[in-house]
């Protein structure tokens, strides 16, 4: 079964890549499609809304009506502890959600029998972290994850692929999902979550409840796509809880670097942290540096950074390696200091925003030295020659 992962203009394309590489690491039946394009959509008269506490944030609305039929009730909000201000950008009809996914069907010759889930930073007007209608299409919101998951988006923003894919199987349409799912949630797929909080303990149970296991079956799903969807959802789970039990350890990371150059943390079940061909040099010569090197000092080094570009980038165009590394290694110039911004993100990313990162990434001393501080005996046999 092919399943098509889509985005609205305002969610990172490396975001899309990273939940179908996160995916993609379990074989079966479903496969993932990103397109080559840098394919994205936009949406059209959105409304801001204010949420002024954190009542508003976690409130869930429990859906009692079609798509097609917005005269029909709706329920209240279901309130939890206020705090936080928020604003945040929404469609007033969960129909406009749609229009992006049937726009890419007809523009791709996309079959019936295949999935289309759009990823999107535009809130819908019940408040869910993902919907799935009755033809093979879903929506998932990418934005507010960092106030229920302590992890990277990319994590939660997986699971909810595959409980969609299944939950897209199970259910023709909303009313019968509705009356199926577990409104006290009991560690199920298929928990609603009307206090968004409960997420975080859906995800970490990973369960399909014996109930659920039974729809499964009567409605026919393929066991293949079953026993990829668990094994999927049992490996992200493993990788959030690694990262997790490395935080409460408070130990140090030994780190490793793949055939690309990126770092990955060993102890963190080999999580690996992308960066471009550009952050990549940085962080490789301070690596090679460990004394550190004031940022007036880098043109002093500019032979070594343009070989280590080189061998990173794969580009052959010499004028344009030489570009960016003057460009990197100019005080007047903001690509040195943009660069430490972009790397120390994603390494918080992986790590949480505690500290334990600065280890990691390049910081600045007193005297001016730029330098990483990890301990040299925690990277591995280093084999980047330039």
């Amino acid at each position: 079964m092919k399943i098509h992962l889509i985005r609205t203009e305002n969610v990172d394309f490396s975001l899309l890549q990273e939940v179908v590489e996160l995916l993609s690491h379990f074989n079966g039946s479903m496969t993932y499609h990103l397109s080559l394009h840098d394919l994205s959509f936009k949406y059209n008269h959105c409304v801001y809304q204010s949420l002024e506490s954190l009542s508003d944030l976690h409130a869930k609305r429990v859906m009692s009506y079609s798509l097609n039929d917005e005269k029909e009730s709706r329920s209240k909000y279901s309130l939890s502890i206020p705090s936080f201000p928020l604003r945040r950008k929404r469609k007033e009809d969960m129909n406009d959600l749609f229009i992006n996914h049937k726009l890419y069907r007809n523009l791709y010759d996309v079959g019936d029998n295949e999935l289309v889930i759009l990823l999107t930073d535009i809130a819908n007007p019940l408040n869910w972290f993902s919907y799935g209608d009755c033809n093979n299409n879903a929506y998932i919101y990418t934005d507010e994850w960092e106030y229920y998951i302590a992890s990277e988006r990319k994590y939660p923003l997986a699971y909810q692929v595959v409980s969609n894919v299944l939950q897209l199987l199970m259910f023709d349409n909303d009313k019968e999902m509705m009356s199926k799912v577990h409104h006290k949630s009991v560690g199920c797929i298929n928990d609603f979550c009307e206090d968004k909080r409960e997420i975080e303990m859906k995800m970490k149970m990973t369960d399909i409840c014996l109930k659920c296991q039974e729809i499964l079956r009567l409605k026919n799903v393929n066991p293949s796509i079953i026993s990829q969807s668990i094994e999927t959802m049992f490996g992200i789970r493993s990788k959030m809880l690694s990262v997790e039990m490395f935080k409460s350890s408070r130990r140090d990371s030994r780190v490793a670097f793949c055939e690309k150059g990126n770092p990955v943390l060993m102890d963190l079940d080999n999580n690996k942290v992308k960066l471009t061909p550009l952050e990549r040099t940085l962080y490789h010569f301070f690596i090679r540096n460990q004394e550190g090197v004031k940022q007036i000092q880098l043109a002093d080094y500019k032979d070594e950074l343009k070989s280590l570009y080189l061998e990173f980038s794969g580009q052959a165009n010499l004028a344009n390696i030489t570009n960016s590394i003057n460009m990197l290694i100019d005080v007047q110039e903001n690509s040195f200091q943009e660069k430490l911004s972009k790397i120390r993100r994603k390494f918080q990313d992986v790590l949480g925003d505690d500290g334990g990162y600065k280890k990691y990434v390049i910081i600045k001393y007193e005297d001016e030295r730029y330098a990483i501080k990890i301990d040299r005996s925690l990277i591995s046999e280093y084999n980047f020659c330039v």
